[in-house]
């Protein structure tokens, strides 16, 4: 892992393994880092997780809708995984850098890059893909945050798309859910997107000098079903503003935890449960249901009068 003294702040094009040896903070260990803890995040940068099926087929579409290119995609010819000749065949790929894919997904995924194409061409940002590049690497440093033992805190971005005039920038999602706004905007926060979106804008500030109210940060949703239906999904002020308040808690946690040298993991304390409201209502409910008004007045004793 290249560490923080090789660093060099800027824009670069890289490949994602070299990407992925970077020893800095990105906005994925920043939402482990307050979903779960410091040491959850120190873990999961030292040990990056491999790509699975699904993935896979994320990473395709990605490479083909944005790179326009299928020269890193291996196409295994055989109906599944299951044969040895399948699972050595998608082993000896991703050993040399390409993304394995079964022939007949790879038909999946040209008809849902042809319908996202058609998506973007007649969406308020047609063109978008005209002029830009994919996968670039933002690298800075963030000074004067916690206590780092040197300097500021490293921090890291690769933009699925960044315009080269670096005020548009697209996320491109594939969901094996649905890609309707409703829908997908209330997981964007359990995905740590909304996290992803202010860190992404951040990079492009400290690298690129562009503000972030000049900056259009856009999700492109796509479907992995048939038939392949796509949304645009923006972060409002609101939210946007919550997950630049979210990052920059999370980077004063990470530069105290470097310059500590410590990753506490959850309280050694004991940690009381308290009823939850739901709780109480269920039961209330229950003791009406079945007569039961002794227990009924019991509950709403506790709770003040208020079951």
């Amino acid at each position: 892992m290249k560490n923080e003294r090789e660093l060099e702040a800027g824009l670069f094009q890289m490949p994602m393994q070299d990407y992925l040896t970077l020893d800095a903070l990105s906005s994925h260990l920043c939402h482990t880092l307050l979903t779960r803890s410091p040491a959850h995040a120190r873990y999961e940068q030292a040990h990056p997780t491999g790509a699975n099926g699904a993935m896979d087929l994320g990473t395709i579409a990605h490479q083909m809708l944005l790179e326009g290119s299928d020269s890193m995609i291996e196409i295994v010819d055989a109906p599944d995984w299951r044969t040895k000749h399948a699972r050595e065949a998608r082993e000896t790929a991703r050993q040399e850098g390409k993304t394995p894919i079964l022939a007949d997904d790879m038909a999946e995924v040209r008809s849902m890059v042809e319908v996202a194409r058609a998506y973007l061409a007649s969406s308020e940002i047609a063109g978008v893909l005209e002029q830009g590049k994919p996968e670039q690497t933002l690298l800075w440093e963030e000074g004067g945050i916690g206590k780092p033992r040197r300097g500021g805190t490293w921090c890291k971005a690769r933009p699925d798309w960044l315009a080269n005039d670096f005020r548009t920038m697209i996320h491109f999602k594939t969901t094996q859910g649905r890609a309707n706004p409703e829908w997908f905007s209330s997981r964007m926060v359990d995905m740590g997107y909304d996290m992803a979106a202010a860190f992404y804008t951040r990079g492009v500030q400290y690298v690129c000098g562009v503000t972030p109210s000049r900056l259009l940060s856009v999700f492109l949703v796509q479907e992995s079903s048939a038939p392949y239906a796509c949304s645009l999904i923006g972060l409002a002020p609101s939210l946007m503003e919550l997950a630049v308040v979210k990052v920059e808690h999370a980077l004063q946690v990470w530069g105290t935890c470097l310059a500590e040298w410590r990753w506490p993991a959850y309280p050694v304390e004991i940690c009381y449960t308290e009823a939850r409201p739901w709780q109480i209502t269920q039961m209330a409910e229950k003791a009406l249901a079945w007569g039961d008004y002794e227990t009924f007045e019991r509950i709403t004793e506790l709770t003040g009068g208020r079951p």
